[in-house]
């Protein structure tokens, strides 16, 4: 007996489903995840082309997109209508295409533009190393290094490309610096050192909130290249795996330990420790894992820690461990309105530590 039809359209949409409806069942669950990496590529190429740029001033043809991206008409109706049946894009009528707002997000002078993140996230070095992450869960080592035969941090020092994409994606964390200035009192310290503090968007912020303070942007030099000076903040050109500006009284840390692993984590944490004020404080930011199987984003982040840098999230037991390897005693954790932590640290008195 032939099914009916509407039975026969269950199905099938139940094999091709890719959509962003809600799943109403694991099956169309599971249709969904399998699906990303199809999102991640066409949002990639969207960006690529600046298509949200082009559509700013309101909807266009086609015809005229084709022409201001350089691409073959037919292919690229065939990938804005993909777009528009996911409401990334609307089809305002046929061939004519205008920005959602979820598009919208993708334009560069967005206020909180997602573009980096998307040429980031598709960048083809960054996308083939996610292509190895069996090598990495199978033996520990690093997919990125396995994929291109050098690291992630060598390939950023060397391609501008993935260099911009990175650091216009940190730099965005704008909110993120604010909810964490706003969690400290900050006018005890006359001495700010950001280590590793990227284009300056928390230095920037940290010199703000204390304009008596001496702010310090530390980084490599083809970092602070991109950043965007301000005369509030002074930029030291270095290698935290070898020292760090002295004589701080507070050292900040942020999203930088996960990028490493323990002995490079602890290295650099020593020498903050080495460097700071004896009565000093070190501020590390990061997102801890949560120690029960609860969901959280640091666990799957975890993973691209994996792919590509050989670095980790870590637990709050990890990261005492780690501040006390280190000659440090982690004596708070706070979380911020966001969701990320501050962990706060002390130099470890001589008695207690494993070099004293």
């Amino acid at each position: 007996m032939r099914p009916a039809a509407g039975a026969h359209e269950e199905r099938l949409e139940d094999r091709l489903i890719w959509a962003a409806a809600v799943p109403s069942n694991p099956t169309h669950e599971m249709l969904r995840l399998l699906s990303g990496y199809w999102y991640s590529q066409v949002l990639y190429v969207a960006a690529e082309l600046g298509l949200a740029d082009c559509l700013a001033a309101g909807p266009k043809s086609v015809a005229l997109l084709a022409d201001e991206t350089g691409c073959d008409a037919d292919s690229l109706y065939r990938f804005l209508r993909a777009l528009a049946s996911a409401g990334i894009l609307r089809e305002v009528q046929p061939h004519t295409f205008e920005l959602t707002p979820l598009s919208d997000t993708l334009r560069s002078q967005h206020p909180d533009s997602l573009r980096p993140l998307a040429l980031l996230g598709g960048h083809p070095l960054h996308w083939q190393a996610w292509g190895r992450l069996v090598h990495s869960v199978r033996t520990g080592e690093t997919a990125f290094d396995a994929a291109h035969g050098t690291s992630f941090f060598d390939a950023v020092r060397e391609d501008s490309t993935l260099s911009s994409a990175l650091h216009a994606s940190l730099g965005r964390l704008h909110e993120v610096d604010r909810d964490v200035v706003a969690a400290l009192t900050l006018d005890r310290f006359t001495r700010i050192i950001d280590v590793g503090g990227g284009v300056g968007g928390l230095a920037q912020c940290l010199a703000t909130a204390n304009p008596a303070a001496s702010v310090i942007l530390f980084d490599q030099a083809h970092v602070l290249a991109e950043a965007k000076r301000t005369a509030a903040v002074e930029y030291v050109a270095g290698d935290f795996m070898d020292a760090v500006p002295p004589g701080g009284d507070a050292y900040f840390l942020k999203f930088v330990l996960h990028d490493w692993n323990d002995a490079q984590a602890g290295r650099i944490l020593s020498n903050c420790r080495t460097a700071m004020h004896p009565a000093g404080r070190i501020f590390v930011i990061e997102v801890v894992v949560p120690g029960d199987d609860a969901a959280s984003i640091a666990k799957t982040h975890d993973i691209n820690m994996l792919v590509l840098t050989g670095g980790r999230e870590r637990t709050e037991l990890e990261y005492r461990a780690l501040f006390e390897a280190a000659g440090l005693d982690l004596i708070g954790v706070s979380r911020t309105r966001l969701g990320v932590s501050i962990l706060e640290g002390v130099i470890l008195p001589l008695e207690r530590r494993g070099d004293g």
